[in-house]
């Protein structure tokens, strides 16, 4: 029950003693005018008395929550590997993101103290890492001694905003510099390809209170989409979030700021490549349709095979992703405001900016992570008669087989 809730009930009660008090003095006929006229001024002043008590305290009861010193003494006790399963990060990792976050204005008190911004980093990563029951406010509050009210948010807002402060820094979309470097890098496999696409869904543990239909997808669940890009190294440089879960791959990249104009992003010969459910274009190359007549079935299948095998490299990024932060999994959100949306996708907006940061300082320390182990649990091949207009035109379909031709000869 909400304190707000707390606070009327109490104020109703006194509004009904008081009357019955009233109510009673009359009822009382043996009494002397004057020994009424007493009671009646002593109740309200009473009455009065409560008001301002109530008026002056913010809380009705204030619940206690007992001292854990988890954090302070337990957790730096841990392994890298123990460490990990709380976390989610290793003992180097977690002090590069805090070096990174820790000078953020969102740590200066304006009143008060807080508590130090290594716990509250370390709360943070916890309520990312934790899917299920482990990701319960009450037991993150209790396990890092906090109350679960008031303080759990604000810490999580305050390592939040830190985090989305750093996203033109760690997410960006490569400049005509960089692209250059990934076409000359990657030309043997996918001549003028920048990066790969593709969308998942991210269920919700609560239908929407507004509109919710729009929200079940065709997998029978409620959820939002996100669509992201990534380059050759596995590094996302454009993610949008926040689409109903009911709105497909292709509709939702048509509405992005790359889909509505992408000469912005991508110049020359560069392109994109998407899976079926995107629709070919010169900026998305796609695989060949099953229902293709174009060039012969063995070079076509021979074209999907090499094209797959680097463009899975966007599945292995969401299965990544989500085995590092598994809260991805299932979103604890009941979107019913602009405000709770927004708060939504700026969530998944921190899990994909921690994901870039910890590549890079891997990538830095000469660390190699072995992708093959990751991949998304579902391949979103979806149903290509749902998606209208995919009628192609011919400069896109003679792109697509230049590159083949083009792959043929690199690899002869």
């Amino acid at each position: 029950m909400s304190r707000k809730y707390n606070r009327v009930n109490f104020l109703n009660f006194l509004d009904t003693e008081a009357v019955l008090d009233l109510l009673d003095v009359e009822d009382e006929e043996e009494r002397t005018r004057e020994n009424c006229e007493d009671r009646v001024d002593k109740g309200m002043d009473d009455f009065y008395n409560c008001l301002a008590l109530l008026e002056n305290h913010r809380y009705l009861y204030r619940s206690k929550v007992a001292k854990c010193l988890w954090f302070e003494e337990i957790l730096p006790t841990y392994d890298d590997s123990r460490l990990l399963q709380y976390i989610r990060v290793s003992r180097e990792e977690f002090t590069f993101i805090l070096h990174e976050i820790c000078t953020d204005p969102v740590f200066i008190a304006k009143s008060g103290n807080q508590m130090p911004v290594e716990k509250q980093l370390a709360l943070v990563l916890y309520r990312l890492g934790s899917f299920g029951d482990s990701s319960s406010i009450a037991k993150i509050a209790a396990l890092f001694g906090i109350g679960d009210g008031g303080t759990l948010d604000n810490v999580t807002h305050r390592v939040l905003t830190a985090i989305l402060n750093l996203k033109t820094k760690y997410l960006n979309w490569p400049n005509a510099e960089e692209r250059r470097q990934i076409v000359q890098n990657t030309y043997h496999e996918l001549p003028g390809c920048v990066g790969y696409i593709d969308g998942t869904e991210l269920p919700l543990a609560e239908a929407p209170i507004l509109d919710p239909d729009s929200y079940f997808s065709r997998k029978k669940r409620h959820s939002i989409k996100a669509t992201i890009i990534c380059d050759y190294q596995h590094r996302v440089r454009y993610l949008a979030t926040g689409v109903p879960g009911s709105v497909h791959d292709a509709k939702m990249f048509a509405n992005m700021a790359l889909g509505k104009d992408p000469e912005r992003f991508l110049t020359g010969s560069e392109w994109i490549a998407g899976d079926s459910a995107y629709k070919l274009t010169e900026r998305i190359i796609t695989p060949f349709r099953q229902n293709s007549t174009v060039m012969d079935q063995r070079s076509r299948a021979q074209f999907n095979r090499h094209f797959s095998s680097f463009r899975v490299r966007v599945e292995q990024v969401f299965g990544m992703a989500k085995e590092k932060f598994p809260s991805l999994k299932e979103l604890r959100f009941r979107l019913g405001s602009e405000e709770n949306h927004m708060y939504s996708c700026n969530w998944v907006m921190v899990y994909f900016i921690l994901y870039n940061m910890l590549l890079q300082f891997n990538m830095e320390k000469g660390i190699r992570i072995n992708f093959d182990e990751f991949t998304s649990e579902e391949n979103d091949n979806q149903i290509e008669e749902d998606i209208t207009n995919l009628n192609t035109n011919d400069t896109a379909e003679r792109k697509r087989q230049n590159i083949y031709e083009t792959i043929l000869r690199i690899n002869s």
